[in-house]
């Protein structure tokens, strides 16, 4: 965005943690340390660049990067949702399969298309249930485990303010639960710029005006922001 020209603020309105009980973590990561290379087809699937991090903290940062190593080297495969998600993962643990568009509809098509396997999908607490759903009616085994907990923030965030005297024109959201945290706080913004369907659809039930966002980067974004209402504003001197 800032090299398109468009000056950015970068203002939290949600907050993540991880949850208060550590045992469905490690019970996960149980289930990785078992693999062997005889075991069924098994998928890591990861759909947010947090997960790793908020895991790590119930386990070990240590002792999780060493025990997806080793599992990688035994058989388990990746899958991610974006190019961010994927930068997420330890040293020695690639991602094999990375979603073709934004949002979890994408990662559970390109996962169908594997064939039935077991599935392991840490995440938050209010993930929607897109992957299990998807995979368990596909055949699936699926292992779906809230690692992390998301909240808004309990502070009003001061963008809020500038989105209330029409100070900003647009605000680039990537889930439907930071669109209604926004919501919480402030009027609707002049543009949505909505990546993924999920987050097109909350935005749109909101009432605001939307522009989908195909792809996840900083640089479809501002494409995207571009094509909707034209250049940056020039900057005075």
């Amino acid at each position: 965005m800032a090299a398109a020209g468009w000056p950015t603020i970068v203002d939290p309105y949600l907050t993540t943690a991880p949850t208060p009980d550590s045992a469905p973590a490690r019970r996960l990561l149980d289930l990785v340390e078992a693999l062997t290379p005889s075991s069924p087809t098994t998928w890591l699937v990861l759909t947010s660049p947090r997960t790793v991090r908020h895991w790590s903290r119930h386990v070990g940062s240590r002792h999780l990067d060493v025990a997806l190593a080793r599992a990688v080297d035994n058989g388990l495969r990746i899958a991610v949702a974006g190019e961010a998600t994927a930068d997420s993962l330890p040293p020695r643990v690639p991602a094999e399969l990375v979603a073709h568009a934004p949002g979890a509809e994408a990662l559970l098509q390109d996962l169908l298309r594997t064939g039935p396997a077991h599935a392991l999908i840490p995440g938050s607490t209010i993930s929607r249930p897109t992957l299990r759903a998807g995979l368990g009616g596909a055949g699936w085994t699926v292992d779906d485990v809230g690692v992390y907990q998301t909240a808004v923030v309990d502070r009003r965030p001061h963008s809020a303010d500038l989105l209330d005297a029409g100070e900003i024109h647009a605000v680039v959201l990537r889930s439907p639960s930071a669109a209604r945290a926004v919501a919480s706080f402030a009027s609707a913004p002049v543009v949505a710029l909505a990546v993924g369907p999920t987050t097109t659809a909350a935005c749109t039930e909101l009432g605001w005006t939307v522009v989908p966002v195909a792809g996840g980067t900083g640089r479809d974004v501002a494409a995207a922001l571009v094509a909707s209402v034209g250049e940056a504003p020039a900057v005075p001197s």
